[in-house]
């Protein structure tokens, strides 16, 4: 069930969801999946409001200078290494796991919600023991 709760189309909207499915259709296979995605979705969406009410102007206005840097590889060709070593280098910000498992809502979630996303990520990655955590980037 983690895995469920923590599949990447839980940290979009609902609506998006409905979207997407609507649009490509679901593998049966699959469709017990939507209920815990969508009601991950669905609880989240407070905190979603939230982010917007206090941080949506801002955003909005924010200009993004220096262009950002992507990283692109195959796995397992040192792009994790290569992100972890410019993320030590104060000139990068970085994205961190708990910013990209929860976009809509981590500049006003409280500090549980990253410590429970702790509790719930395991130790490290399953293909490669790399360590996993929230602040990692």
């Amino acid at each position: 069930m983690r895995d469920r709760l923590l599949h990447p189309l839980g940290s979009g909207s609902l609506v998006n969801l409905v979207r997407l499915v609507a649009a490509y259709g679901c593998d049966l296979r699959f469709a017990p999946w939507l209920v815990p995605i969508g009601l991950t979705s669905m609880l989240r969406q407070p905190l979603d409001w939230l982010e917007t009410a206090r941080h949506g102007a801002a955003i909005a206005r924010q200009q993004i200078d220096p262009p950002p840097i992507f990283i692109l590889g195959h796995w397992r060709s040192g792009t994790t290494h290569l992100q972890n070593v410019m993320s030590a280098d104060p000139q990068f910000a970085r994205v961190t796991l708990a910013h990209a498992a929860m976009p809509r809502e981590f500049l006003s979630m409280p500090s549980g919600m990253t410590e429970g996303l702790g509790r719930m990520l395991p130790q490290t990655r399953l293909m490669d023991d790399v360590p996993v955590a929230p602040d990692v980037p």
